[in-house]
């Protein structure tokens, strides 16, 4: 079954197609992504007679650049996609009677050497991927560009999250997927949070944690109920130590000194307790009496 990362990079291609030709430019097998139209084409690419070939992701290329693109997110080394991907190039160029690249995406500098090597078709031929690792990927630190592009700024933190530039990647592309719906926004998030190195990984949580805000209705109702209730908590501790305070200070001056356990009753009761042992305390003849059980309530049936 695929990971979630897997899902993930695939995922960013359904979102933004034209993802596919701005990583060719990257790759510099594109002058510019500027003027290049991304649509995506099913990805089974098996004929009628032949075994199923699933690409991970098609996408069809128009404008400045006609061409076909097949995307295999590749999170490590596969000895089988040497013999599959030629199938899914032919196939795709028998489909679509153009021009065919097969763009490998990976987040490992080794995978990527692998992704690399020529494959042989024939005798004769070779298919070359084109292979986009963290050395093909930008490096995006600065919040206009990755507000402009989240999907780049998500690959960027991924491929370079661990580096020294960890918080800077990290932080831009977290803000730029907060532009996104919820659920890409929360998948995106979490999978730059795993990718980060520790200390840019809490400077992020922290970061967010100041920052975050609830959006819908519901979640801000429960938090102003949530604020309400540690306001009410805070004026009722601070109450109880008012309280507490007059009432040790009133038994000491009727009883003498407290034995320990006196005291360490008092500091641990609560607000309802000690208001109950100070109306005790106005006719109290002992300590004894301050602090006796309270009487069953009366009308009880027998």
């Amino acid at each position: 079954m695929p990971s979630i990362l897997h899902q993930t990079l695939c995922e960013l291609f359904h979102a933004r197609p034209h993802l596919a030709a701005e990583l060719l430019e990257a790759a510099r097998l594109l002058p510019t992504a500027a003027n290049v139209e991304g649509e995506l084409l099913p990805a089974d690419l098996s004929q009628s007679s032949a075994p199923e070939y699933r690409a991970d992701v098609v996408v069809k290329l128009s404008g400045d650049a006609e061409m076909t693109v097949i995307i295999e997110a590749q999170l490590q080394p596969d000895p089988t996609k040497p013999f599959s991907w030629p199938v899914y190039v032919a196939v795709a160029q028998s489909q679509r009677r153009g021009k065919v690249a097969l763009l490998v995406l990976t987040l490992d500098e080794s995978t990527a050497r692998w992704a690399a090597r020529p494959v042989a078709v024939g005798i004769t031929g070779t298919l070359r991927p084109v292979v986009i690792g963290p050395k093909s990927l930008p490096v995006v630190t600065e919040l206009s560009q990755a507000i402009e592009n989240p999907e780049i700024a998500v690959l960027s933190a991924l491929a370079h999250g661990r580096r020294k530039v960890g918080a800077q990647v990290g932080r831009v592309a977290a803000e730029a997927a907060r532009s996104l719906d919820a659920e890409r926004r929360r998948l995106y998030t979490d999978l730059i949070l795993q990718h980060l190195n520790g200390a840019a990984r809490r400077a992020l949580e922290t970061l967010m944690i100041k920052d975050w805000q609830p959006e819908s209705e519901f979640l801000r109702a429960i938090d102003a109920r949530q604020e309400a209730a540690i306001e009410a908590r805070g004026e009722a501790r601070g109450e109880a130590r008012g309280v507490r305070r007059v009432l040790a200070k009133m038994l000491k001056l009727k009883f003498g000194p407290l034995p320990a356990e006196v005291t360490l009753r008092v500091e641990n009761a609560k607000l309802d307790e000690l208001n109950v042992w100070s109306d005790r305390l106005l006719e109290a003849k002992t300590l004894a009496e301050v602090f006796q059980p309270a009487s069953p309530a009366n009308g009880s049936m027998a």
